[in-house]
């Protein structure tokens, strides 16, 4: 760690000057005190004044104490290092911190007095980046460690012209004179250097000329009110865009209220600083928070989608596997010829192949974090992916057929073969696994279930017709029906799983104009609560309005109850084989 030699008797002397050892905390401070500890990620960050045997914690976020003693801190060694000091170990210093980063701060003479530091109870590496940021806000800090030292200096100096003269002579920042006509009698040397033009061009000149036209008007009137008034004591301080005499603009802030008092005379006197550079470490703070913000904001989506994409991995792999199995027992018991053998041989190959895929997608997260998940475009026919589908499925069972009633009019569309393939086969393997099993179940017959089952599937008939309802007929009517509105949710982030299937489902599920009439056209509001698992939402449909919400409200009318994907299969037209696996009951 690089060394610097330290004055330490005029250390110490500037440092009184500055008198803030002691003093109470400042918002001026707090302010970068309460940057530092957020942008980087720390529980305690601080602006220390070192003194000779103490540290006064002038602002102190996350830390109880106001003072701590000196020697062997690493507010001692951060004081004297040329680069930002850092220290991480395993056992805690005596504020109860592990982990350590300061930067050390220097008032106007170049004295260093103190120290910007964050500070955390856990250990943790601060990168270069982090480093960075602990410079640009102890540059801040600097500023406002000069506005105390000018500003002192004025109060305990004012009205000693010599002195003053002095002083402006010498400072960073523009003083200008003003006298009761509002022009300028005099300017220093820095205000020459700041607005690039020569002493004779400003005097006899006024403040708000040297200003950008859009901010001449207010500071004017300013002037004007308080000339009009001049025993009348007042203070303005405004950040405003000044004018080079070169034409360039940049800004500063003004700070207008002192008097200078000669033999003749009282002078207003104006403070003026170019903040450029304060501004510029502003922006860049700034920045760095909307990209922090907008890094968590991608990594809680990233986060979203691996458990959705992991929830699917399992149903997607047997999807898959069940077609190699049910072709690879066909050929294992029974006896076929050469042609279907090779048939069969293919299919097999061909869902191999697309397992492979899978795996390999799986497997390669780093596409789907950086939004590169590919997607392989070809032109495809519906029926055909569908009539493949089905023959995969059928060859896994002898007892029972599946009979396809497809539209030979359908166009092709472009679109990813194996992914259509995917939610397909899903749809088609859950309303299969869901008939077989009822179908081949083997108990005795039980009158009062059979007739409740037989029950829900005549309730369910009513709205399953419309759905199922499509072709030329309705064409016409849809153009009369009431547009699909967008779907009321809770606030982004609060809304739960089955809340935002409804909403990706309900252009499918209102896609039919008379269900859409009779559903949103309503001018009753119909309250109906959904349960799948122990995910519940509620709907509210009518009067042109489409709502969903959490959870079951008190207020309605029945619960239908299931799981996610007979809620899908309805979706998809299957609501007639599904509608057993639901159950309607009255809240």
């Amino acid at each position: 760690m690089s060394r610097v030699p330290i004055d330490e008797a005029g250390r110490l002397e500037s440092l009184n000057r500055l008198d803030l050892l002691g003093s109470a905390p400042e918002e001026r401070f707090d302010r970068i005190t309460r940057l530092a500890r957020r942008l980087l990620g720390t529980p305690a960050a601080v602006i220390a004044l070192v003194g000779v045997d103490r540290v006064w914690l002038k602002s102190a976020l996350g830390l109880a104490p106001r003072e701590v003693s000196r020697p062997g801190t690493h507010f001692e060694r951060a004081l004297g290092s040329r680069r930002p000091y850092t220290h991480s170990g395993s056992e805690p210093d005596p504020l109860g911190m592990r982990s350590f980063a300061g930067k050390s701060l220097a008032e106007p003479a170049g004295h260093r007095v103190g120290v910007l530091a964050v500070m955390d109870p856990d250990l943790r590496e601060f990168g270069e980046d982090d480093l960075e940021l602990l410079v640009d806000l102890a540059a801040v800090a600097e500023r406002e460690l000069g506005r105390s030292a000018f500003d002192r200096m004025l109060d305990e100096y004012r009205g000693h012209a010599a002195w003053a003269q002095s002083v402006m002579d010498n400072v960073a920042e523009a003083l200008v004179t003003i006298d009761q006509e509002g022009r300028i009698r005099s300017v220093n040397r820095a205000g020459v250097a700041m607005f690039r033009r020569p002493v004779g061009a400003l005097i006899g000149s006024t403040v708000p000329q040297m200003l950008a036209p859009e901010d001449q008007d207010e500071l004017d009137r300013i002037l004007r009110q308080h000339l009009a008034a001049p025993a009348e004591s007042f203070s303005v301080h405004r950040e405003v865009t000044a004018l080079g005499g070169d034409g360039t603009r940049f800004p500063v802030e003004i700070d207008l209220g002192g008097t200078w008092i000669t033999e003749d005379e009282t002078m207003l006197v104006a403070v003026i600083r170019d903040i450029t550079e304060r501004k510029s470490a502003e922006a860049r703070l700034v920045d760095a928070l909307q990209k922090q913000e907008r890094a968590i904001e991608d990594l809680d989506r990233i986060s979203k989608a691996k458990s959705y994409f992991v929830s699917l991995v399992g149903h997607e792999f047997r999807t898959a596997l069940t077609g190699i199995q049910g072709f690879s027992e066909l050929l294992a018991e029974q006896d076929f010829d050469p042609e279907e053998v090779k048939e069969f041989a293919r299919e097999i190959h061909n869902e191999g192949k697309r397992l492979t895929r899978m795996i390999s997608e799986m497997l390669d997260l780093e596409r789907m974090e950086s939004g590169r998940m590919q997607l392989n475009y070809s032109e495809l026919d519906l029926n055909r992916v569908v009539a493949e589908v089905a023959d995969r499925f059928q060859a896994t069972t002898q007892q029972h057929w599946m009979l396809l009633d497809l539209d030979p009019q359908l166009p092709h569309i472009a679109g990813d073969a194996d992914k259509l393939t995917q939610v397909v086969s899903n749809l088609v393997g859950n309303t299969v696994d869901g008939l077989i099993a009822r179908l081949t179940r083997k108990r005795p017959l039980d009158p009062v279930n059979a007739a409740g089952e037989v029950a829900v599937v005549a309730a369910a008939v009513p709205l399953a017709v419309p759905m199922l309802a499509a072709g030329a007929a309705l064409r016409a009517a849809s153009r009369l029906a009431p547009p699909v509105p967008a779907a009321q949710m809770p606030p982004a982030g609060e809304a739960n799983l089955l809340v935002h299937l409804l909403a990706q489902l309900a252009p499918t599920l209102l896609a039919n104009a008379l269900l859409r009439t009779a559903v949103v056209g309503s001018p009753v509001v119909l309250v109906v609560g959904l349960k799948a698992g122990r995910t519940t939402a509620t709907v509210r449909a009518g009067r042109g309005r489409l709502a969903l919400e959490n959870g079951i409200s008190p207020d309605v009318v029945m619960v239908v109850e299931g799981d996610v994907e007979p809620l899908l299969r309805l979706a998809s037209g299957q609501v007639l084989q599904e509608a057993r696996n639901l159950r309607i009951r009255r809240p």
